[in-house]
């Protein structure tokens, strides 16, 4: 069974050729146990893994999610409204949930809409909407777009004159 911050992957090894791996949707091979050999055929995807599909086997194996990207910044909230939420202790959406903050009182300070700040920085009025509502993890580009736009530093830093609140 498939662990909790876990995803499943499988790696075909064949001679002469170095390992391949590729991650498999979830409703695949989910209840198999992780090292598990499997017949390379019940997989398809025909000789993509190996020259001349020299390997006819494949092994199953569980990969650690890392940083815990799968849930949005809001759902690391324990209690109360975003983006002034109890978070959980993950640092990323204490980032994001600054950056939300301090992107709302910019907007206030300049007494725009989403729609003007969306034409002025050329960030699309979802991906600004989402990103105050701690939906998604906010790009750098999306960030350096809004901050030259708002003339702000929106990116909680770790300077006197920008300090993480």
């Amino acid at each position: 069974m498939l662990e909790a911050g876990y995803f499943r992957a499988i790696r075909v090894t064949a001679v002469g050729c170095r390992q391949k791996t590729r991650l498999l949707p979830e409703p695949i091979l989910r209840s198999l146990p992780t090292n598990s050999r499997i017949p390379r055929s019940t997989l398809g995807g025909g000789s993509d893994h190996c020259h001349a599909g020299a390997s006819r086997w494949a092994t199953l194996f569980d990969v650690p999610q890392g940083d815990k990207r799968k849930r949005s910044p809001v759902e690391y909230g324990l209690h109360g409204v975003w983006p002034h939420a109890v978070l959980d202790d993950h640092h990323g959406a204490r980032v994001a949930q600054e950056l939300a903050a301090r992107l709302r009182a910019a907007i206030d300070k300049h007494g725009w809409s989403i729609a003007e700040l969306s034409r002025r920085s050329n960030v699309a009025r979802l991906t600004i909407m989402k990103v105050l509502g701690g939906e998604v993890w906010c790009d750098l580009l999306t960030i350096a777009n809004l901050e030259r736009a708002l003339n702000v530093d929106l990116w909680p830093g770790r300077g006197p004159d920008n300090p993480p609140q």
